[in-house]
């Protein structure tokens, strides 16, 4: 599709599968000329890579990183990356969605 502009949208289905569907469903793809949507994702390990890498590149030397449970994994080598990076974990915890008080 050379020469052919894309515009991204972007919506939030807050990890939850009905809003998922309600999510890809407000992209107005038919109005942009397609009929198909991708959602490229990449493994768990690389993606903490790509965000320990921004925040090397930005100058993050303390980092504190905040999981809500159900991304722990992500949140686990996200850790592990900061810290080959040169940059240190001086917080690292949970909060449980619909609990504590402070979940945005």
């Amino acid at each position: 599709m050379v020469g052919k502009i894309l515009k991204i949208e972007v919506a939030d289905d807050d990890c939850d599968p009905q809003m998922a569907t309600t999510a890809a469903n407000s992209a107005k793809l038919p109005a942009q000329g397609y009929d198909t949507l991708f959602l490229i994702n990449s493994l768990t390990p690389d993606q903490a890579q790509t965000a320990a890498d921004y925040m090397a590149a930005n100058q993050a030397k303390k980092v504190v990183l905040i999981h809500d449970n159900s991304a722990k994994g992500l949140g686990d080598f996200s850790k592990s990356s900061v810290e080959k990076s040169g940059g240190a974990v001086i917080a690292y915890g949970a909060i449980n969605y619909g609990i504590d008080p402070y979940f945005v």
